[in-house]
């Protein structure tokens, strides 16, 4: 629920086709009860704006399977090896809101992404959506190379914990 506020914040701030982001600190939880700012300082602790990139179908897959290679194969309990690969860090496993798919850790590292849907069909390699990022993402800050150059159609100066405050008042 936590990293849906944060893809509500992001498409709508750029209204957006699609929001691609990560669960910044992945033992943040929010208490039952008011939400203070301080919880979505903790939720988002970076000075991240919002960007919102011109990408193809073909790249959008590119970046869930840059976050889809931070896991290990899944081999059902053979090994007993963990799920991520090394140290997990879970500002670089992002995931996206606005189209639908599922992770494959049976398959190998760039074969994972199975069944990358926009609005309910298939997505295209070909085509092009409106998606919202991070500044440091689409610099391709955490290895997200795919991201770098590709074309902004819009910038928020806002910082992204500033607009997931205005999303918590919405709430």
């Amino acid at each position: 629920p936590l990293l849906d506020v944060i893809h509500r914040a992001q498409m709508d701030a750029g209204r957006a086709d699609v929001s691609l982001a990560p669960m910044f600190n992945t033992r943040v939880s929010i208490a039952q009860g008011p939400i203070t700012v301080r919880n979505a300082y903790t939720l988002c602790p970076f000075e991240n704006t919002v960007r919102v990139l011109e990408l193809t179908g073909e790249d959008l897959k590119a970046a869930l399977e840059y976050g889809a290679g931070t896991c290990t194969g899944y081999d059902f309990g053979r090994s007993g090896q963990p799920a991520a690969a090394g140290v997990f860090q879970g500002f670089n496993f992002d995931v996206a809101e606005g189209v639908t798919y599922s992770v494959d850790l049976t398959r190998p590292a760039g074969q994972r992404i199975r069944d990358l849907a926009w609005r309910g069909r298939p997505l295209a390699p070909g085509k092009r959506l409106r998606v919202a990022v991070s500044n440091y993402r689409m610099n391709g800050g955490g290895g997200f190379d795919m991201l770098k150059g590709k074309p902004v159609l819009s910038s928020s100066e806002v910082p992204t914990r500033d607009l997931l405050v205005a999303e918590f008042r919405r709430l």
